[in-house]
C-alpha cells in the first residue's frame, strides 16, 4: 500500500515535466506516453488542477501548466543564500554601470534567470526572472558550463541543438568547446550579439565553498552603449563583485585577476 502514493507522486511529476517540455497535452496523449490508463491520468490531472498547478483549455481539452510552479520556484530561489548574497553586489554593479545585471543558474542545458536588476536607462532588456535561454550562445551559459566536471560539460556540449539565433551565434559543438576553454582561461565569458542582435553581455562565475559554480552573474547592454576601450574597467567591476560573492559563500580561489590586468594593459 505504501508504494501506491509514491507511484502517484512520481507520475504527477512526470506529467508536470512533460507539460513543461511540450506545452499542452490531452489525457490520451499523456496516458499513452506514460503507459497508464486514461482514468488514472485524468484523476491525477484533476488533483493537480485543484491545487492550481495545471489548467485545461475547454475547447481543446488539453492541459497546460499554470504559473503556480513558477511562483513556488521563485519563492524557493529567493530563499537561496546565493540570491541573498548577490543582491547587494548586483545593486552596486547596477549603480556603477547603469546596465542590466542578471543572476542565472544552470537547468539541464539551459540557463534560468533567478534575479535581475533592471538598467537605469529607458531601453532595457526584455528578460525576466524564470525565463530560460540556451547555454551555448549566452555569457551566463558559458560560465555555468565551463567549470563543470569534464563528463558533465561534454554531455551538455553534445546535447545542444546549435541553432543560429543571430549571424554571430556559434553553431557547432567544436566551437562551443573552444569557447569554454577560453572562458576558463580568462575567468569570464562574453556574448557578442550571439543570443540577441544588438545586445552584448559579460558574465562571471559564482563559486560555492566546494569549488562548484552555483550561479553566474552578468551585465548586459545594447551594443550602441558598449565602449570597447572601457571593457577592462567593466570586467574589473563584475569580477570584483563575483569574487566577493564567492568569498561570502566560502570560496577563495577565484579566477579572473590576470585577465583584468591583461585587458587593462591591452587598452593602455
Amino acid at each position: 500500500m505504501a508504494g501506491e502514493p509514491v507511484a502517484a507522486v512520481l507520475k504527477a511529476f512526470n506529467i508536470i515535466d512533460m507539460l513543461a517540455s511540450e506545452g499542452a497535452l490531452g489525457v490520451s496523449e499523456i496516458a499513452k506516453r506514460l503507459g497508464t490508463p486514461k482514468s488514472g491520468i485524468h484523476r491525477l490531472l484533476q488533483t493537480l488542477a485543484e491545487v492550481d498547478v495545471v489548467a485545461s483549455d475547454q475547447e481543446s481539452q488539453k492541459y497546460f501548466l499554470t504559473f503556480k510552479l513558477l511562483d513556488v520556484g521563485s519563492k524557493a530561489v529567493e530563499n537561496m543564500g546565493v540570491v541573498r548574497v548577490a543582491d547587494e553586489h548586483m545593486q552596486r554593479i547596477n549603480d556603477t554601470t547603469g546596465e542590466t545585471v542578471h543572476l542565472g543558474v544552470l537547468e539541464r542545458n539551459s540557463i534560468v534567470y533567478v534575479h535581475k536588476i533592471d538598467s537605469k536607462y529607458t531601453l532595457r532588456m526584455a528578460s525576466r526572472i524564470g525565463k530560460s535561454a540556451p547555454v551555448y550562445c549566452t555569457a551566463l551559459g558559458k560560465v555555468l558550463t565551463a567549470w563543470l566536471p569534464e563528463a558533465e560539460r561534454e554531455a551538455i556540449i553534445q546535447s545542444m541543438d546549435y541553432k543560429a539565433l543571430t549571424p554571430h551565434t556559434i553553431t557547432s559543438a567544436e566551437a562551443f568547446r573552444e569557447r569554454l576553454n577560453t572562458v576558463r582561461t580568462n575567468g569570464y565569458a562574453e556574448d557578442a550579439e550571439e543570443h540577441e542582435e544588438g545586445i552584448c553581455c559579460f558574465a562571471v562565475p559564482i563559486f560555492a565553498y566546494g569549488g562548484e559554480v552555483v550561479a553566474g552573474m552578468s551585465v548586459s547592454l545594447p551594443i550602441f552603449r558598449y565602449e570597447p576601450e572601457k571593457k577592462a574597467a567593466l570586467l574589473d567591476v563584475i569580477l570584483t563583485h563575483g569574487r566577493a560573492i564567492s568569498a561570502a559563500l566560502g570560496h577563495q580561489d577565484y579566477p579572473g585577476q590576470a585577465s583584468i590586468s591583461q585587458n587593462r594593459a591591452g587598452n593602455e
